[in-house]
C-alpha cells in the first residue's frame, strides 16, 4: 500500500517482537525500492554521527595542528640543542620557522581548504600570527605586571593566542569563497 510521499510500505515485525511470538506487533518499513531503481537514502542515515562531525569541524582540526606543531617545534628546538650544539636564541628561531611553517601548509590545505593565491594567504597568515602573538605577549606581560605567577601568565596568554589565531586564520588568512548562486 501507498503512503505519504510516495513510498511504499509493508507491515513487519516490530523490533521488540519474538520471532514465532502469536501476538505481534507491526510497525511500518519502507519496502525495498523495485528492481533497477535507486532508492535515496533517508537524511537521517546520510548524516555523519556527531564525532564525526566534530573531528570536520575547522576549529577541531585547528587545535589537532596545533598540538602537532607544538611537538614539532619542541622536537626541533631540542634537537638542535642537544644534537646539533645550537643556543637557545638560534634553536627557538628555527623550531618556530618550522613550526610555523608546518603550520601554514597543513592549516591551509586540510584545516581550512584554501585554494587562493598561495603568496597572498602567505602574507595574511604571517599578519594573524603576528597580532596573536602580539596580543598574546601583551597580556602575559600584563599579568605579570599585575603580579601573577610567570608560569601562570604564560598558560593564561595561550587561549587568547589560540582564539584570535584561529578566528583570523579562518577568516582572514584562508577566507572561505561564497558559493556561486
Amino acid at each position: 500500500a501507498s503512503r505519504g510521499r510516495g513510498r511504499s510500505f509493508r507491515m513487519a515485525p516490530h523490533k521488540d517482537s519474538i520471532p514465532g511470538a502469536s501476538s505481534r506487533r507491526a510497525s511500518a518499513v519502507p519496502d525495498p525500492a523495485p528492481a533497477g531503481r535507486h532508492r535515496p537514502v533517508p537524511r537521517a542515515m546520510s548524516r555523519p554521527d556527531g564525532l564525526r562531525a566534530l573531528l570536520r569541524h575547522s576549529a577541531v582540526k585547528f587545535a589537532g595542528v596545533g598540538v602537532l606543531n607544538t611537538l614539532l617545534s619542541v622536537a626541533v628546538i631540542f634537537g638542535l640543542k642537544a644534537l646539533a650544539g645550537f643556543g637557545d636564541v638560534p634553536a627557538n628561531l628555527s623550531g618556530y620557522v618550522v613550526a610555523v611553517s608546518f603550520s601554514f601548509v597543513v592549516n591551509r590545505r586540510w584545516t581550512f581548504r584554501h585554494e587562493d593565491h598561495v603568496w597572498t594567504a602567505l602574507a595574511r597568515f604571517l599578519l594573524v600570527f603576528a597580532v596573536s602573538y602580539l596580543l598574546n605577549l601583551a597580556l602575559v606581560l600584563g599579568l605579570i605586571r599585575l603580579g601573577c605567577n610567570d608560569y601562570l601568565a604564560h598558560l593564561g596568554g595561550m587561549p587568547l593566542y589560540s582564539v584570535v589565531f584561529y578566528l583570523g586564520c579562518r577568516y582572514f588568512a584562508f577566507p572561505q569563497r561564497a558559493a556561486a548562486a
